[in-house]
């Protein structure tokens, strides 16, 4: 078995399935985290995080949940290491290694999936590529967070509604919801995109580019379904009560008058959670769940 220490990000919480409920996207557990055969005779060469000589399949599979991957490769067959003998004009060592990697382990673990373009897929009729991801990724403007999932960060500012609709509306092949943050590791990397994209774009265009402080994801609180206390849910009706985890900024929940009927949670670059007015307009974050809306 080998890892790659190359680019390696950090490993990061299992993923979450919390698509709307307009969506009637299949999203149970059992059916979300499955692997689906995209294409034959064909290997990704998107960066590999884990590799590994396995007897079958789901031997690949559990890797890849082990070290969560969002897509593999797999050879049918286990690959055994060329003879240093055999390969006298081969330097033996940690990068050459890793780069035919595929000659050595017939599992590869992957960060991120394919596209609809395929566009890092490369033709070997010794492996097949499979991806958590039933439909291909159609939208252009993706961040694929490795080990966490796939998001759109969209910077039109829109109220709450909408921004949920937006995300629903985004493509019509997949599930898509604003994003799920009730894990420490997927509120702060969320919180990293909104940094990364303000230093992005204000290189890019001269300090020309409004700065994204908020961000809509999937909280809200509604006094009508949770009259006794102020409790959040997401689009699914799953309570926050269920989650441990808490990242409120200094203040939030709130309770003001404003406030004290209906309040929407927005994720801040301080990796924290904020209460707002649902009708202010504001960027939000998308979340393409791997699970297609006809399956």
């Amino acid at each position: 078995m080998y890892f790659n220490t190359f680019d390696l990000l950090i490993t990061v919480t299992s993923f979450g399935c919390i698509p709307s409920q307009e969506s009637h996207c299949d999203c149970f557990p059992t059916c979300y985290r499955k692997f689906s055969l995209i294409e034959k005779e064909k290997r990704s060469i998107q960066p590999i995080i884990y590799a590994d000589n396995t007897q079958t399949l789901m031997e690949c599979i559990d890797l890849a949940f082990q070290h969560k991957g969002l897509a593999l490769n797999y050879q049918s067959e286990s690959l055994v290491k060329r003879s240093l003998k055999v390969a006298r004009n081969f330097t033996w060592n940690l990068q050459s290694h890793w780069q035919l990697v595929h000659l050595y382990f017939n599992c590869h673990v992957l960060q991120c999936p394919e596209n609809v373009t395929m566009g890092t897929l490369v033709r070997d009729i010794n492996f097949n590529y499979f991806s958590l991801y039933q439909q291909p990724i159609v939208a252009t403007n993706y961040i694929c967070v490795p080990e966490i999932g796939v998001f759109i960060l969209n910077t039109d500012p829109v109220g709450f509604r909408n921004a949920s609709l937006n995300c629903f509306h985004t493509t019509a092949e997949s599930c898509v919801s604003l994003a799920h943050v009730a894990s420490e590791k997927r509120t702060k990397f969320l919180s990293k995109l909104l940094k990364e994209h303000n230093q992005q774009h204000f290189q890019q265009n001269n300090n020309r580019t409004e700065r994204v402080h908020l961000a809509y994801v999937d909280l809200q609180y509604n006094r009508t379904r949770s009259p006794n206390k102020m409790e959040f849910f997401n689009s699914m009706g799953e309570s926050l009560d269920r989650i441990p985890y808490r990242a409120w900024e200094p203040g939030s929940p709130k309770a003001s008058l404003q406030l004290i009927n209906a309040s929407c949670v927005a994720l801040t670059i301080r990796s924290t959670w904020l209460t707002v007015d649902c009708q202010r307009k504001l960027p939000y974050i998308c979340e393409i769940f791997t699970s297609s809306r006809n399956n």
